[in-house]
């Protein structure tokens, strides 16, 4: 679903760093923008100490870019660092802020120009702040590496970009029915990155015995991506919510049009388990589809009718699911250890073939009891 636009962006990033030698890196701004650049020839990088666009201390990195077609050799809306192998690192920390709301890729790249990347979306004006195990990281669609995984070790280069170029080209060339109007102009705000040797356990545990919490939707919405929709809100909320918090989506969908949520799932995160079970509100009755894409790129699904007005916990085996039409299996079979995002789409405006609005909630995501 999202993997189309990551060709484009890998192609971009292979020729981006040389190699270099350093230690974990971190970087809090407080100085300077000493070892950051831009990939766009025309946006412009600096220091800002606004007191609303700072995280933690006195300063952050500012990134500030204009809507363009991409060039040779450079990255519309990207900015990135050097890095030189980063032996011990488990994840990565960073505080994020937009001007505009919508879609943010971090990608890191290794040695032998393999590229893995990660997809957010950012609300507008609002600070967020990941902690991101490496292992969540996912090859770009068409990459190829020795041994199929991210090797921190490896790791030349960290860029976090717009696709909305990529994005808007995808509309236009038909086949992506997900309303999406790239802003002319975006700054990004980044503060406090930190690779680090640890992962933060942020998820809490969940109240069935034997299953895994895969997402609690307890902490920051950005750990969804969240495609489609005009007037989007992405937000965190305590009421309704099924435990904790949920994940709240308030859009209108036009016609012949979706809306999906995707979080992407470390690798392995899914081995042993028979199938995957999550709490869902809706505002109104609506059928939802249910995907999971595994590492070769197929797509298994299942079609959930939720009910207007109440919580419902629907639980999917993988033998409820059945493949995409669009899509092929080499594998011949799901193979949930290799399952690395699951998805959440909203279909009621391509069934129904008219404009539709509603609020979703999503909540306590774990593995199939």
């Amino acid at each position: 679903m999202i993997y189309r636009i990551s060709l484009l962006l890998a192609l971009l990033l292979t020729a981006a760093f040389a190699a270099r030698a350093a230690d974990l890196p971190q970087w809090n701004f407080e100085q300077d923008t000493t070892g950051w650049t831009s990939l766009d020839k025309q946006a412009e990088l600096a220091q800002d100490k606004a007191a609303g666009h700072v995280y933690e201390g006195a300063a952050s990195l500012r990134f500030s870019f204009q809507a363009r077609g991409p060039a040779e050799g450079e990255l519309p809306g990207a900015m990135g660092a050097q890095l030189e192998g980063l032996v011990g690192a488990k994840s990565l920390h960073l505080a994020l802020q937009t001007s505009v709301a919508g879609p943010c890729v971090i990608a890191v790249r290794e040695a032998d120009e393999s590229n893995y990347m990660l997809f957010t979306h950012l609300s507008a004006d609002e600070w967020h702040v990941l902690d991101l195990p490496m292992a969540a990281f996912r090859l770009d669609e068409h990459g190829v590496d020795e041994n199929g995984q991210l090797d921190p070790g490896q790791i030349t280069g960290l860029v976090v970009a717009d696709p909305g170029v990529f994005l808007s080209q995808a509309v236009a060339q038909g086949g992506f029915p997900f309303f999406y109007v790239q802003p002319s102009q975006r700054t990004f705000w980044l503060d406090e990155v930190q690779f680090m040797e640890g992962h933060p356990n942020r998820l809490s545990d969940p109240q069935l015995p034997g299953t895994t919490m895969l997402e609690d939707c307890d902490s920051d919405p950005a750990y969804f991506m969240v495609f489609g929709g005009r007037d989007l809100k992405v937000s965190s909320c305590a009421d309704p919510a099924a435990r904790g918090k949920s994940l709240r989506l308030d859009y209108t969908l036009p016609e012949k049009s979706l809306l999906a949520a995707l979080c992407q799932t470390a690798a392995g995160a899914l081995a042993g388990a028979r199938g995957i079970t999550f709490s869902v509100r809706s505002g109104a009755p609506l059928p939802l589809l249910v995907m999971v894409e595994e590492e070769d790129r197929s797509r298994y699904q299942k079609v959930i009718e939720v009910e207007a007005g109440r919580w419902q916990t629907p639980v999917i085996t993988w033998g409820d699911m059945t493949l995409g039409d669009d899509s092929q299996d080499p594998d011949a079979g799901l193979q949930p250890e290799t399952i690395r995002s699951l998805a959440f789409v909203d279909a009621s405006a391509i069934i129904g073939q008219k404009e539709t609005a509603n609020t979703l909630w999503l909540d306590e995501i774990t593995t199939a009891p």
